[in-house]
């Protein structure tokens, strides 16, 4: 169990970081005068355009992130019941898809193939990864790569 509070220590504050980032970019890009709006800015685009696009795309991209803060107790409380030292309970399955549907997924092998703590690694290798690309630089619109 000391594993799996290690893993899910560290994927609660990397989310908690993603959304850090995330939030300082989508006020940043609320003024229309924004360095990052500037910068991806065309010739005869609507700032307020470009800055609403730029918005959704910086919300996009804190979907997982948000999942995982949501639901990261509720998470560590049903599966510290299964590998409790005490008292081990049968896993809970629909427990878990009831009170935390993505770290269920994440859990049961759904999401990265790959079951319990294997998908926990690899949700923190995931998490990782979005939080080193959650750059200005990286809010990229579709047509403009």
């Amino acid at each position: 169990m000391e594993e799996i509070s290690v893993i899910t220590n560290s994927i609660e504050e990397t989310a908690q970081r993603i959304i850090v980032k995330y939030v300082k970019f989508m006020k940043d890009i609320t003024d229309e005068d924004s360095k990052i709006i500037r910068k991806t800015l065309k010739d005869g685009e609507d700032a307020g355009t470009v800055g609403q696009q730029l918005f959704e795309i910086a919300s996009s991209r804190v979907v997982d992130a948000e999942n995982v803060t949501g639901e990261m107790k509720d998470f560590t409380a049903i599966i510290s019941k299964h590998f409790s030292s005490e008292k081990k309970e049968k896993l809970d399955k629909n427990e878990l898809v009831e009170k935390c549907p993505f770290m269920a997924n994440v859990w049961l092998g759904d999401l990265y193939g790959s079951k319990g703590l294997e998908g926990l690694k690899l949700l923190e290798e995931d998490l990782k990864k979005q939080l080193s690309e959650a750059t200005s630089k990286n809010l990229v619109r579709p047509d403009h790569n």
